[in-house]
């Protein structure tokens, strides 16, 4: 299992089906959509993605906290 640390404490990240849904109805992000917005440089997709697959994996974080704890430095490990 994929496992990501922010601020000194790990988060699993859990791609499951209820990821996925919850992205699509939540946010209108499909898979393909990550992919198109990562070859063009946009994160915000994969930070959503990445968000929703940690509160799949149990955590409970925001939205912003999860996102402003990470740099740029931090993106190869989301992606």
């Amino acid at each position: 299992m994929t496992q990501i640390t922010i601020n000194k404490k790990t988060y699993q990240l859990k791609l499951t089906l209820g990821t996925f849904r919850r992205l699509d109805e939540n946010h209108g992000i499909t898979i393909t959509q990550v992919i198109e917005d990562l070859n063009n440089g946009k994160f915000g997709s994969l930070l959503k993605t990445c968000h929703e697959a940690v509160i799949s994996g149990g955590a409970d974080i925001s939205f912003t906290d999860f996102e402003e704890s990470l740099g740029m430095g931090d993106i190869p490990m989301l992606q």
